[in-house]
This record gives structure tokens, C-alpha cells and sequence, in this order.
């Protein structure tokens, strides 16, 4: 038997043909999935379309570039089925009509500086109450906190923690430094809180630490949040810091149903996401489905995003 009170949905895959698509959020709507996890980035003009990279895969009609392109133009990009891109204003109104009203949905801002908006846009369908908030960047955190956002904010960053003391003396190396690498941007824990305006809006960002400063555990503690770290560099002293800050540690990501069971079964890890949501809930009602039923065929196509990066 499985617990799948851990269970987070990445991006909706395995619900549709394409992962952040209409189509997948209304099954996931649908599910008994507790937490669902989608992906925002910010047009030119401020519309904010669900999506992953800054940039449009090629399987996409055209590939756009979201921080360039208006959402007007953005609206006439479709996927090969026909539909078109999923904006937020759209994902809250589908997930305000969820067939279970605990269910949860975590929104992954991609964009900084795009805060208020989000927060608008989520209380104008009544559903602020029920969104967690990541990023990996604290200052959108912060500010998400100031506008008085109602729930849990995570942080995801690259625990450098089980890498003992090189992992040290690359958080040494990094901590005030800024570096940017094509659409990659990555930064220390003392860097400036606030990027840069000229990274704010298209980029990847990521986090390089060992250890969260006080003020900044003190913030995802008093959300009712915590932090997330990719499955790689999770250990069990990554997992003893955060019960002993009192921090939620979410883990990404694994693909299968079988992955999730393993990695679910640690006490330390609060929430898990997967990309095969429904076979772990084809688990939950089958112990031997492992056994029996064939994994859920994953899409057509997976965005390529930076390894390390949710």
C-alpha cells in the first residue's frame, strides 16, 4: 500500500498528452491527487501563461520567447493537438470548479516581480486560501509575504549540504556572487536579495547553499511552508535541518509510481513530486498494480529544463 497524502503532481504530467496543458489540469481537477503543481511565466505585457522554460519547445507551433512576446501573440502558439497555451487567469477558474475542494495547487513562479499579479489573479477566484507558492528566489517570497499571500511558501533551491566540505566551500565561493550562464542564472545565499531588473523577467534561476539564513527559515515557518530540493542532493542531514527548523522539505522529482513509493516511505520528506501521479493513485487502490498495470505512458514530449532546476 501507498500514502499518497505526499503525492504532487508534477507539472500535471501523466494526466494529459502534454505536461501544463488544459487538458491535464482538468483530469488532475478530476483526481484524488492532493497537491497539483504548475509552472508560470510572465509575456511581455504582464499576461501570465502556464509554462515551464522561458523559452517554447520545438513542439510547439512556433517556439516562443515569453518575456518578448505579448499575450496576444502568445494566445496563437498551440501544441500539436490544437490546444492552445493554459494562462493562469484560465488554471484558477479550472481549478476553483475541483472536484475535491482540499485539493491543493502549488504555483511555480518562474518570473520575478510578477508577484502582485499572482496574487490578484488567484484571489479573484477565491482560491488564495488553498495555493502554495515556490520559488527559487527569496525576494519573491518576501514579497509574496508583504501582500499578505495566505499560504505555505516554498523555497526550491541546490542543498549542497551532503557534498560536506567542498559543498562548504562552494557556498563560500557563491554566497554574494551572481552568475549568469545563457537563460541559467544562478546565485549565492548573501547575493542581493532582489535580482538584478535586467534577470528578473526569462531566465532560470537557482539557488547554491548548504544552510538558510535565520530570517529566511523564520519566513517559510511562519507560511506554514519550507523548502524544496532536487531528489540528487537530498540527505538524511538535509532532512534532520528541516524537522529541526520546523520547515516542510518537498523533493523533486522521480517519474514513476514505484520511485514515489520509495522516496514517500522516508519520515523526513514531506511531499514528493512525480510525474506519473496517476499510476501512484492506480497504486493506492491495487498493492500489486506495481505488478499489473503498466506505468502511465508519459508524454509525447518533456520540456527540457536545467537538471537541477524544478
Amino acid at each position: 500500500m501507498v500514502d499518497c497524502r505526499k503525492l504532487i503532481s508534477h507539472r500535471v504530467r501523466g494526466f494529459g498528452q502534454y505536461e501544463n496543458c488544459r487538458t491535464a489540469l482538468r483530469r488532475a481537477c478530476r483526481s484524488a491527487v492532493p497537491i497539483l503543481e504548475v509552472d508560470t511565466r510572465v509575456a511581455a505585457d504582464g499576461r501570465i501563461f502556464v509554462y515551464h522554460n522561458p523559452r517554447g519547445r520545438y513542439h510547439l507551433s512556433e517556439r516562443p520567447d515569453f518575456s518578448r512576446m505579448d499575450g496576444a501573440a502568445l494566445r496563437r502558439v498551440r501544441y500539436p493537438s490544437g490546444e492552445t497555451l493554459l494562462e493562469l487567469d484560465e488554471c484558477l477558474r479550472i481549478f476553483a470548479a475541483r472536484h475535491d475542494p482540499a485539493q491543493r495547487l502549488c504555483i511555480d513562479m518562474k518570473d520575478v516581480g510578477f508577484e502582485r499579479q499572482h496574487l490578484e489573479l488567484a484571489q479573484r477566484h477565491g482560491v488564495a486560501e488553498q495555493l502554495s507558492w515556490m520559488s527559487w528566489v527569496p525576494h519573491s517570497l518576501r514579497q509574496l509575504r508583504q501582500l499578505g499571500a495566505p499560504g505555505p511558501l516554498i523555497l526550491a533551491h541546490c542543498n549542497l549540504a551532503r557534498f560536506g566540505t567542498p559543498g562548504r566551500w562552494l557556498e563560500a565561493a557563491m554566497a554574494r556572487r551572481t552568475v549568469r550562464i545563457a537563460r541559467l542564472v544562478l546565485r549565492g545565499i548573501d547575493a542581493e536579495h532582489r535580482p538584478s531588473a535586467a534577470l528578473h523577467h526569462g531566465f532560470q534561476h537557482g539557488m547554491l547553499c548548504t544552510q538558510l539564513r535565520p530570517d529566511l527559515e523564520a519566513l517559510l515557518r511562519q507560511s506554514g511552508g519550507g523548502v524544496c530540493v532536487y531528489r540528487g542532493l537530498f540527505s538524511n542531514g538535509v532532512a534532520a535541518s528541516c524537522r529541526s527548523a520546523g520547515l516542510a522539505l518537498w523533493v523533486f522529482r522521480v517519474r514513476t509510481a514505484g520511485g514515489f513509493r520509495r522516496l514517500a516511505r522516508h519520515p523526513g520528506i514531506s511531499a514528493v513530486f512525480c510525474d506519473d501521479a496517476p499510476g501512484v493513485l492506480r497504486m493506492r487502490s491495487a498493492p500489486d498494480a506495481l505488478a499489473t498495470t503498466p506505468p502511465t505512458p508519459r508524454p509525447r514530449f518533456e520540456q527540457e529544463g536545467q537538471p537541477l532546476l524544478a
